[in-house]
Formats: structure tokens, sequence, C-alpha cells
């Protein structure tokens, strides 16, 4: 399972033009890490023009969401051409399929975005799924359960609501999505730990 240590769980939503900021912002702040969504081809070029960002910034997890598989690999290939190690960065993908393919070829930790309330969590442990990514308003403390008790990390996406931070974290959840850095540290102050 994906270990984020002692560091606050916020993954920093980013934009591809703002990759090289929020990586530094997030280090700053000591979040687990930066989700950066690829939307159009030419977002990959950004992304591997932070090469020199990302191989900096070594103790960050570094999501990379894309719906197109092929822009995914694009960018796998091209951060590994680039001497990135690909340890840290987990690829958000939209099917399990390529999962075990992108594991083997490079290195990386797969995620995959889940819609469904109840994911089949031993089928995506044996696709090769390290994380699944759901909306926060889908996680229960079920779902985490099964998910871990597969060695399956789970990510809230997006949050931007302290209540709905301190919602997601006591159910379990690993990790946050969020536009928010601070968000965790604003519902510490409201009596969450």
């Amino acid at each position: 399972m994906i270990e984020f240590g002692d560091r606050e769980r916020v993954i920093l939503k980013s934009l591809p033009s703002e990759l090289s900021h929020s990586l530094r912002q997030a280090a700053e702040d000591e979040l687990v890490g930066v989700e950066v969504r690829i939307a159009e081809p030419s977002d990959k070029d950004t992304i591997l023009g932070a090469a020199d960002k990302i191989r900096g910034h070594g103790e960050l997890y570094l999501m990379i969401t894309s719906t197109d598989p092929n822009a995914t690999y694009a960018v796998a290939k091209g951060l590994t051409e680039n001497g990135v190690d690909l340890s840290k960065i987990i690829l958000n993908i939209p099917e399990p399929g390529p999962a075990k393919g992108l594991k083997e070829e490079f290195g990386c930790l797969i995620a995959l975005t889940v819609t469904h309330p109840f994911p089949n969590a031993e089928a995506l442990s044996k696709s090769g799924i390290d994380a699944i990514v759901m909306p926060y308003t889908l996680i229960k403390p079920r779902v985490v359960k099964e998910a871990h008790a597969r060695e399956i990390a789970v990510i809230a996406a997006t949050v931007n609501d302290v209540s709905a931070a301190v919602r997601v974290i006591s159910a379990g959840a690993d990790a946050l999505i969020s536009e928010k850095p601070n968000i965790l540290r604003q519902a510490r102050k409201f009596g969450f730990a």
C-alpha cells in the first residue's frame, strides 16, 4: 500500500502550467504530493519540462491523472527518459487493464479513478492497482476497510470543504486531493486531530 508517512495527507490539485509552483508549495507545506491532470496532449510537455523539479522533490508523490492512456504512457516514458525515478509517480488511470503493464515497464504506482460506491477491491488488487481515487461523497468506512485488506490506498477527490475532510479522514481515507493545501490544518482547528 502507498505509504504517505508523517506528512499532511493532502495531494495538492494543480494545473499543468502551475506544476513547478505546486511542487514547491507542497514541499513547503509538508503535503504528500501534487495531482496534475493531463487534459490535452501538449500538457505532457509541461510535465516533462518540470522533470528537474520533480526529480528535486523526490519525497513528494506526483499523481498524473488522464483519461487518455496514450498520454499517460507518453508522460511516464518521457519522465523515465529524463532520469526521473518513477517510484514516487502515481499514474491515475480510468481503467484497470493497463495497470500491470505500466507497473512492470516503469516501476510506478497505479491509481484507478472509481465512481462506483462499492468497488471490487479483490479484483482491483489482482489487476495491480495500488490506490483508488474516489469522489469524497462515496468514501465509507466499509469501502476503506475492504481496500486496505487488499493493500489498496484510498484517496478522496476533490475535498475543498473542512467538514468533508474530517469525514473522509475519519472514515479511514489515506489522503485527499484538494485545491486548499491547509485544509487538514483548518480541520484540526475544529477538533479533528
